[in-house]
Order: C-alpha cells, then structure tokens, then sequence
C-alpha cells in the first residue's frame, strides 16, 4: 500500500516551488489521499476471512455468515460502518509498521532461520485450531 502509493506520487507531484505540504501532488495523486484509498482496499480484503476471537467476541473463530446470523439488521449496519471506517484507519497506520515483518517473511520463505519460521508456522497453526492467539514467544 505505501509503496504503490509512494511510487505513483513520485511521479505525479508538483516541483518544489508549487506544492505546499497539504497538496504536494494533484488531488489524483495526492499520497494522503492515495494512502487512505490503498487503505480502504487492503481493509475490504479482509472481508472474506473469518473472524478471529478478538473481533467476535468469543473464543473461537467465526465465519461473518455465522455472525451476522446472530445480530440485528441495525447492528450489522452499524458494525460494518464503523469497521470500514476504523478498519481503514488502521491499515493507514499498520501499513508501515507492518512493512519489515513481511520482508523478514520473504526471508524466512527463501531459508533464512528455517527452524524459527517452522515454530512460527506451527503457533499459528495451533491458534487457528484452537481458536486463541497465544503470546508468541519465539526465540
């Protein structure tokens, strides 16, 4: 997401002299702007998977048809309105936070420290079987 969108503004912004630092780039290029849609659509991604516990309320993951079966028509519309919003606010902010552990992951997936990524592999394995997120206390 911050990359497509730093890569896009690079070649979109105004020179030095005429953008200010609300509008660096044209409206359609603009990397706020760009961020918070890249945001958006990382967030909707997610809408397929399953729920983990901390998001349902249990202790188990939970599919949305089985959710919703269980809300109000008002509760759900409510919920999705406020996950769209603070969902996209929160890939906004993770993207760059996040952006090392998916490098350290292409490095584990081409043999880097074999023996730690197949312990990591088997706690998330265990954690979707179970239904918890255990700490991960990987050394």
């Amino acid at each position: 997401m911050w990359v497509s969108t730093n890569f896009f503004y690079f070649y979109t912004r105004y020179p030095v002299e005429e953008a200010t630092w609300y509008a660096p780039a044209p409206l359609y290029a603009n990397p706020i702007l760009l961020g918070y849609i890249f945001a958006f659509i990382q967030c909707t991604s997610h809408y397929p998977e399953d729920l983990p516990p901390r998001m349902n309320g249990t202790d188990h993951w939970m599919t949305l048809k089985h959710y919703f079966s269980q809300h109000s028509f008002a509760f759900i519309v409510g919920m999705l309105a406020v996950s769209i919003n603070c969902g996209t606010v929160n890939e906004f902010l993770a993207g760059p936070r996040l952006f090392p552990l998916f490098v350290l992951r292409q490095f584990f997936k081409m043999g880097y420290q074999e023996g730690k990524w197949k312990r990591i592999k088997e706690i998330v394995a265990l954690a979707r079987k179970s239904g918890k997120e255990p700490y991960l206390a990987v050394a």
